[in-house]
């Protein structure tokens, strides 16, 4: 049976009502700026602050989707005590949360503060973006420096460290303590000085549970477990002091994706997953920071999953 036009335009009037409620109750997402929360980005100025409170408001959304914007720039993210042992976590921790997307502007640089802790650590959550940003460590967990003598019967390797880098004293290259904070590994690895590549004819050198002597003049002797050659000499030894703690970490998450995200430092690994599905990294990578005489990024595997 055929409609009269009158029932049909009164049919159309109340879908139109119905979908221009629908629009109406559709809400925009919410948009928070860390800049709007203190941040200064300046690489001096530690932000920490200005992002744990952009994380607590967005936390109080109770999983409604939330967009955190880090404008470019260079963002401190906390700062190391050496007279208070850090448990581990994270510089940055995403914990319980959902629906959240971090998102860079030029991939800004996430400066790490504290060398016992993961970058980013994604815990317990789902739905999870972190995109276009860079990280680095100030202090580094490692150093480096030209090897300018060895005693080969005796294991020795003397190195005189560049400016610039950590003394092999400082407390989280962890030489030299009674206690350690956390367990380490230090191993030391030889570079060509020219090339930059690794010179793997010479073995690694493990010098765990050692003592640095400090010879004067910035030059430092360690004593290692492996051989030893003359050939050594000239050449660059970066000295690694790895332990738990990631570039990124997440674990126990549902659906995470890391893009565009580069690293340029970490204790441990660059990237770690456990305990978690539908985790997609994509167009990232692990490089040397530019502009720098380093010859390690990451102290361990670039992903361990």
């Amino acid at each position: 049976m055929l409609m009269s036009m009158k029932v049909i335009r009164a049919y159309v009037m109340c879908l139109t009502a119905i979908c221009l409620m629908g629009c109406s109750t559709v809400s925009v997402q919410m948009v928070i700026n860390v800049k709007d929360h203190g941040a200064i980005g300046d690489g001096k100025a530690d932000d920490y602050a200005a992002f744990v409170k952009a994380l607590e408001i967005t936390k109080a959304q109770g999983g409604k989707p939330v967009t955190i914007q880090i404008p470019q720039g260079t963002y401190r993210l906390g700062t190391f005590d050496v007279d208070k042992p850090s448990k581990e976590g994270g510089n940055l921790t995403i914990e319980n949360m959902a629906n959240v997307s971090i998102v860079g502007e030029n991939q800004p640089l996430l400066l790490m503060g504290n060398p016992y802790r993961h970058g980013i650590f994604v815990s317990n959550s789902k739905n999870i973006t972190v995109q276009n940003v860079r990280i680095d460590y100030s202090p580094m967990s490692q150093t480096q420096g030209t090897i300018v003598a060895v005693t080969p019967d005796k294991h020795f390797i003397d190195v005189k460290i560049a400016p610039g880098y950590p003394l092999p004293t400082e407390s989280w290259i962890d030489f030299n303590q009674a206690k350690k904070i956390v367990p380490t590994k230090n191993v030391g690895y030889i570079f060509d000085a020219k090339t930059g590549r690794k010179l793997n004819q010479f073995y690694d050198q493990y010098m765990w549970k050692n003592v640095t002597q400090d010879l004067g003049n910035g030059v430092y002797r360690f004593t290692t477990s492996n051989e030893v050659e003359p050939e050594m000499v000239g050449n660059i030894f970066t000295i690694v002091s790895r332990r738990k703690a990631d570039g990124v970490k997440i674990d126990n998450v549902a659906g995470c994706l890391m893009e565009k995200v580069v690293i340029y430092h970490a204790p441990a690994c660059g990237w770690n997953v456990s305990n978690s599905k539908d985790v997609v990294i994509n167009n990232s990578h692990i490089a040397r920071r530019p502009n720098t005489d380093r010859m390690m990024s990451t102290n361990a595997d670039g992903l361990h999953s």
